[in-house]
């Protein structure tokens, strides 16, 4: 089984969620049955409470509900099975109602689930089911900041701001689609064939059609590499940083032709429709679940085990039970009750002994043995259900593995495009320069002598370290950059950083902080953050997005992230032997661990910078 579509919603504070769910789905399954034909006909679409319902051949409906009176909480688990002519599709609306809740008071989490297919098989086949549309077309839906709607939100001037706002929204999970019209096109048409575009990917994403009459105001508020231009149409990825251009790439831009030729007769379709749709639902079934969707989730699944369990037993009970009660009832032609009462007991205490024994004879000792075996049936039954909550609670832990894993895959992915494009340019660069200075004929220019040993790349960041410590190292470098942070904490990097891409990184940024030093000792008197910007300045750099000349407003104002990033110095930098460092280096885009170097430039002074940190990133109001 693999999930096709995953969303999420957060309903107003004024709603119940729970109600919201049984409303739809109860909505949902009597359009199914008005709809269906033959087979697939639902022969119900109501239920009474929880429980395991069939509603019609090949079509159950579990329902699971938790209350707790002390914070007024309610949380509720449908789930839709159902086997047709396109197979076995799964729907599960999980439904949380928190009136007491700081946030989020009321959210619904849905999915749909292909039995039997891969995660791409899946995806590919798995459209938003009409429950979803349903919803957003009758109630105010966000996530986060943004709201969710089941149609495109045209953009005029009166509401632009909307855009960027869920552009920037750090907290959504949702993709924000931005189409920008070709020229020529109404508003009206302009909605309407975004709309046809967008259809599959409803509830994983916001669509904004950009009216005609706001285009330039809008280009005017996005840099270059983040712009959407005329006739294309821009899924914009969660955290969105316009600040750096390597960010860009994760945004992915359909172009006008390839939009244009998809155009047929006034209306969208071909593959391009399941192509782009692809790309925010897989987003969505691949990101982790928000801690309160997913905690209402575990223990929605724990409680829907046990009633279907209970479901099971009841059943094959309920079974043997007719088969045993097969014999005839000979009771009414007995004088008198009391014999007849006994005589009946003897008969089904004896049919029991053979049923559960399978004996033929019935003894004395067979007593005993019956006690002995509901005992064991009964200790059997307890560890059976201890095991069963073990395994959900690995599943749970496998998840969670799952979803680092796919974390880590995906900032490999990006990093890896984004040293390719990177590579690519500095390659075509090289290759220009290279023959002007052929055409200049000054040959001996084009030759690159290979770097001294003293700066190669360590092989490890223990390496790196070292070669930072100036109790053991003859490296140059230690003349101007030196470590004063935790070793502990530098090393783990080394547990996510295999191949030593990190490290790498790291040496390139301590090369940086080196030559800016030495750039200073020479007079330049601007700080690193110029220098980076500096087109005269020759030595090593590295691109301006990858340095943060401090922290955010969030950090500095919060006592307890600010003393996370106090470290040591020597007394001769500061009197305390301790100062505070905001300027960092950023190796990588992920937001699990996402490495960081922290530093001090105290070039001004004792003419050296200090590196007090290298490790996980430390927290602010993203990672908290």
């Amino acid at each position: 089984m693999a999930i096709g579509y995953r969303a999420v919603f957060r309903l107003s504070d004024d709603d119940n969620a729970v109600k919201v769910a049984e409303d739809q789905v109860r909505s949902w399954l009597r359009d199914k049955k008005r709809k269906a034909r033959g087979r697939d006909q639902l022969n119900a679409t109501d239920w009474d409470g929880p429980g395991v319902h069939e509603l019609g051949p090949g079509a159950i409906l579990t329902v699971a509900s938790l209350s707790d009176d002390r914070d007024g909480s309610h949380r509720q688990l449908l789930r839709f099975d159902e086997t047709n002519a396109m197979g076995r599709w799964i729907v599960t609306v999980v439904a949380s109602s928190l009136p007491n809740a700081r946030g989020d008071k009321q959210v619904l989490h849905v999915e749909l689930d292909k039995f039997g297919a891969t995660v791409e098989e899946a995806l590919a086949a798995a459209k938003p089911p009409r429950l979803v549309m349903h919803l957003l077309d009758s109630a105010t839906v966000l996530d986060n900041e943004t709201p969710l709607t089941s149609a495109p939100i045209i953009v005029r001037a009166d509401n632009i701001e909307d855009v960027f706002d869920a552009i920037h929204d750090d907290r959504r999970m949702v993709s924000v689609v931005v189409a920008v019209p070709p020229g020529g096109v109404s508003d009206e048409v302009w909605q309407r064939t975004v709309g046809q575009l967008t259809r599959e990917s409803v509830g994983v994403a916001t669509a904004f059609a950009i009216s005609e009459s706001v285009v330039d105001v809008f280009a005017a508020r996005l840099p270059e590499s983040h712009s959407v231009p005329r006739g294309s149409v821009r899924t914009f990825a969660p955290r969105v940083n316009v600040g750096d251009p390597a960010d860009a790439i994760r945004h992915r831009v359909l172009g006008a032709n390839s939009f244009a030729r998809a155009i047929k007769n006034g209306r969208v379709g071909g593959p391009l429709l399941t192509v782009h749709a692809q790309l925010a639902r897989r987003r969505m079934v691949e990101a982790e679940l928000p801690s309160d969707v997913r905690r209402a989730a575990d223990l929605l699944i724990r409680e829907e085990a046990r009633i279907s369990r209970e479901a099971q037993v009841g059943r094959m009970a309920t079974t043997a039970q007719q088969e045993h009660n097969s014999a005839p009832n000979v009771a009414a032609k007995q004088p008198k009750a009391a014999v007849v009462l006994r005589d009946w007991l003897r008969q089904r205490f004896s049919t029991m002994l053979q049923r559960w024994l399978q004996i033929d004879q019935v003894t004395p000792d067979a007593v005993d043995a019956l006690d002995q075996f509901i005992a064991a049936s009964a200790d059997g039954y307890q560890v059976a259900r201890e095991q069963i909550d073990g395994l959900l609670e690995a599943r749970v832990r496998l998840n969670d593995e799952i979803q680092q894993l796919r974390d880590q895959v995906e900032e490999a992915e990006l990093t890896a495009s984004i040293e390719s494009e990177s590579a690519r340019s500095s390659t075509r660069e090289a290759r220009i320069l290279r023959s002007r200075l052929r055409d200049a004929e000054r040959h001996a220019d084009a030759l690159v002598e290979p770097e001294l040993q003293a700066f190669e790349t360590p092989s490890d960041i223990e390496e790196l370290l070292l070669r930072l410590d100036p109790d053991v190292s003859d490296s140059p470098v230690v003349s101007r950059v030196i470590f004063t942070g935790s070793e502990s904490d530098a090393m783990e990097i080394a547990k996510r950083d295999p191949f030593g891409r990190v490290v790498n990184k790291m040496w390139d940024y301590v090369l940086v902080l080196h030559d800016y030093a030495q750039t200073r000792e020479n007079g330049y008197q601007g700080s690193l953050h110029h220098y980076l910007s500096d087109p005269e300045i020759t030595s090593r750099k590295c691109p301006v997005h990858r340095h943060a000349a401090g922290e955010s407003e969030a950090v500095t104002t919060n006592a307890k992230m600010m003393s996370e990033r106090i470290f040591t110095v020597p007394v001769a930098v500061h009197p305390d032997g301790k100062v505070a460092m905001l300027a960092h280096f950023k190796p990588t885009h992920s937001d699990t661990f996402a490495p960081r170097m922290h530093y001090f430039d105290d070039t001004a002074n004792t003419g050296k910078i200090y590196v007090g940190y290298m490790g996980r990133h430390l927290t602010n109001s993203k990672t908290n």
